[in-house]
């Protein structure tokens, strides 16, 4: 049994009125950075991961990837999909709840924490199809041996994406991991500052030419297909 079928009927129903705290983690120090502080609520019997400035996770709620999908083409049907910056499961879920797609799943996430929810709240049928892995997806990418027909990128830590995903040695990486006809999602903050945003869209254009770019809630979106 996952600890998503242990929480009571009672923190179920009193999510629909007000959040319900379900754990909590402090900052924790890694090499590459300190990781900020992270809170699993309950939120009308879903489970929300937030940092202090950013929600990471919301099952089929998440609006960023929801809206983004809303663009994959009619009869897009990915075997393999490739998920960096995997919080919990939110890509996944939209992909089954919303579009009725089940693909293999790697997920990535630098997080031990995150990972280890990931591990005890996902849906067992999810999970068994998912191979998780805790490390840095920056010098992870350029040496998977993998393809995917759908990887999408949601890396941020609080509310800043890692500035190594501006790297054109990165993202020409991750287009050599996706498959021809696949989709590649980028997402960043909308109100990340204008150079940051200036630097990567640069790079971005270079490695993927004709990438894609809109809006959906809070959130910039990029797309470009292989």
């Amino acid at each position: 049994m996952t600890a998503r079928a242990a929480l009571t009927r009672w923190s179920r129903l009193r999510s629909y009125g007000q959040d319900v705290l379900v754990e909590a983690h402090p900052s924790l120090w890694q090499p590459s950075g300190t990781l900020p502080p992270l809170e699993l609520y309950l939120r009308k019997n879903r489970l929300m991961l937030v940092s202090p400035g950013a929600i990471y996770s919301m099952e089929e709620h998440y609006r960023s990837f929801a809206g983004a999908f809303e663009r994959m083409p009619r009869g897009f049907r990915p075997g393999r999909a490739l998920i960096l910056g995997f919080g919990l499961g939110s890509i996944a879920l939209i992909l089954h709840r919303l579009h009725g797609l089940r693909p293999v799943l790697t997920g990535v996430d630098i997080d031990p924490r995150v990972v280890n929810m990931a591990q005890r709240y996902l849906p067992e049928p999810l999970l068994k199809r998912t191979e998780l892995i805790c490390t840095d997806a920056l010098p992870w990418v350029p040496c998977c041996p993998n393809r995917y027909e759908l990887i999408a990128v949601d890396m941020f830590v609080d509310t800043e994406v890692p500035r190594g995903c501006a790297d054109h040695s990165f993202l020409t990486a991750l287009r050599r991991l996706l498959t021809p006809k696949g989709l590649l999602f980028f997402s960043r903050m909308d109100h990340e500052l204008t150079d940051s945003r200036k630097e990567f869209e640069q790079a971005a254009l270079t490695a993927l030419p004709g990438i894609d770019s809109f809006r959906v809630g809070g959130n910039m979106l990029y797309l470009w297909q292989g």
